[in-house]
């Protein structure tokens, strides 16, 4: 109905056209999901100075339930629009009434507000709908009497205009259907996470990690050195600590006498002693002296005796 000259238009209607060639879709969630595009309408031809009230309702644009399927929309008849209420009105961001002149000096957001398909999660801030059905915006305008303040959902008369925004109209779902939609979606809101393909987001491939053994290999060979070569005996090994002996060819490691220095066997703590009737305050442990380790004194240049022979006719 229209009353006064008065208009409602719907805001950004050429992103509108995009979804609505292709089937509007809304996520509807336990919780509550918001809708995108956002609805916003520009409004004209009030009475600056007269007090209006405006909300909005989401109704069932028909009484058909829908399915996608062979990537396309279906439909068949549904009459169990009686079975679930009517979603409550819904006030616009600056509240339900103002001034002719502050409702026609800027857009009109109704953007705070969600749909649902909980009964139990129905409320101001939430819109119930059902799954799989069609609904359209209904914007309504009320001529406030002078003086009088009451909730929108109580009004029983007042209206003076009433349009259908249907080129906002959508289908609710659970996860988006068409392709299409889910790319309209994902290229024009930026919080459209779910829909957006998983490479922005992907973790590194194993791929492009370091190789996990080449990493273990190059913390081995910080972690020590390779081994010495025990053939230069007498130098200083790459491990740090000196060796014992020299080997060579001439003196045969059999042959080498141990070096007192590395012959000392380290020094062993006593265990402490137990607290007992007859001993409450023990001692506190004392070092062994270690034992002392006599060096071989055998040279390596004695040569072992042989036997002294003698015969008849022998004078050495």
């Amino acid at each position: 109905s229209s009353g006064g000259g008065i208009s409602v238009q719907l805001v950004n209607q050429a992103l509108w056209r995009d979804f609505h060639a292709n089937l509007t879709e809304m996520i509807v969630t336990k919780t509550g999901r918001k809708l995108f595009p956002k609805l916003e309408v520009l409004i004209a031809g009030l009475a600056p100075t007269k007090i209006y009230g405006i909300h909005l309702r989401l109704e069932r644009a028909d009484d058909l339930k829908y399915r996608f399927t062979q990537s396309k929309w279906s439909w068949q008849r549904d009459d169990d629009a009686a079975c679930f209420p009517t979603p409550a009105p819904i006030d616009s961001n600056e509240g339900f009434q103002q001034t002719g002149e502050f409702w026609s000096s800027k857009p009109i957001a109704f953007d705070n507000f969600k749909i649902t398909n909980s009964e139990e999660e129905a409320g101001k801030s939430r819109s119930m709908v059902q799954t799989l059905h069609k609904y359209v915006p209904v914007v309504y305008v009320y001529e406030m009497a002078p003086g009088v303040s009451y909730a929108a959902p109580s009004l029983t008369g007042g209206c003076v205009h009433m349009v259908r925004l249907t080129l906002a109209e959508f289908v609710t779902v659970t996860a988006y259907q068409n392709e299409k939609i889910k790319t309209l979606k994902t290229a024009h809101n930026p919080f459209a996470k779910g829909c957006r393909g998983h490479s922005a987001t992907q973790k590194r491939e194993p791929a492009d990690l370091p190789d996990l053994q080449q990493q273990q290999q190059q913390r081995r060979k910080r972690s020590y050195s390779p081994q010495g070569r025990h053939d230069l005996l007498g130098h200083r090994s790459i491990e740090g600590a000196p060796t014992s002996k020299m080997v060579s060819p001439a003196f045969p490691a059999h042959m080498m006498a141990p070096s007192p220095i590395y012959a000392t066997v380290p020094p062993q703590a006593q265990q402490p002693t137990v607290p007992t009737a007859t001993n409450p305050f023990p001692s506190p442990p004392q070092e062994k002296t270690p034992p002392t380790v006599t060096p071989n004194t055998v040279s390596p240049f004695d040569f072992p005796s042989f036997p002294t022979t003698s015969f008849d006719g022998y004078n050495p």
